[in-house]
């Protein structure tokens, strides 16, 4: 893979996103994606990591190069597989259209658990949408193969630390995705919603409220289960 060398200048640039452990720029259609507190021998784990999932056909983003800054490793470069995918966002679209695109994230989670991945990081901002499907960004961290994940970033910290990294983990993130997507809700806010007012009314019947009760208190762990096939029921 070939390396590409940047300077300081690159955080003088409008990054498309900041967050606590990378900030990731773009030019044209390649993102630069340059980690935070992180060794190079930890970034480079996350490159192999990444390398992996292309060479088993796993394309939601596509590694292009690795990115040094004074002669350590600090990122790499990707592109999508295709240029016409947009965020998820949850206050656009009619219910019917969510309840689609809740389908197709359920349907892609479930392929990538079907080869032994968790990707431990599913929330909107990471998903991508076109016509023709759904892709999952920020997957440079999943769980596979016994691999380390580092879940530092993620927002429900103090619930999320409670679940083992296994499918138990992206179900609970599904639930707590398709309550905020549904229901305009920012999804760090989402527990403090439910703890507040309850389910919403489309999904409040006697089988959800059990298992909101083990998403909040987490006591039962097996009870955690995905929402999404009582949700996607309602047209």
């Amino acid at each position: 893979m070939s390396i590409e060398n940047i300077t300081e200048d690159i955080y003088l640039k409008q990054p498309i996103y900041t967050g606590k452990t990378n900030i990731t720029y773009k030019n044209k259609n390649l993102y630069y994606k340059l980690f935070k507190g992180l060794t190079p021998k930890e970034v480079k784990e996350r490159i192999i990591k990444l390398d992996q999932l292309n060479k088993m056909g796993i394309y939601d983003i596509i590694l292009e190069s690795d990115l040094k800054m004074n002669g350590a490793l600090v990122g790499y470069t990707y592109r999508l597989k295709e240029n016409n995918y947009t965020q998820v966002d949850p206050f656009k679209g009619f219910r019917r259209d969510k309840i689609y695109t809740l389908k197709k994230i359920q349907e892609r989670l479930s392929f990538l658990q079907s080869q032994g991945i968790i990707h431990g990081d599913l929330r909107l901002r990471n998903v991508l949408e076109n016509k023709y499907g759904i892709i999952f960004r920020d997957i440079d961290n999943v769980y596979l193969d016994g691999s380390k994940a580092d879940h530092i970033s993620i927002q429900q910290q103090d619930y999320l630390r409670s679940l083992p990294v296994d499918t138990s983990l992206d179900n609970y993130m599904l639930n707590i995705l398709t309550i905020s997507y549904l229901n305009n809700i920012v999804e760090s806010h989402c527990i403090e919603y439910l703890k507040k007012y309850g389910l919403p009314f489309i999904l409040n019947n006697k089988e959800n409220k059990e298992i909101l009760e083990a998403m909040i208190k987490l006591d039962n762990k097996e009870n955690i289960k995905p929402f999404i096939e009582k949700v996607k029921r309602y047209r």
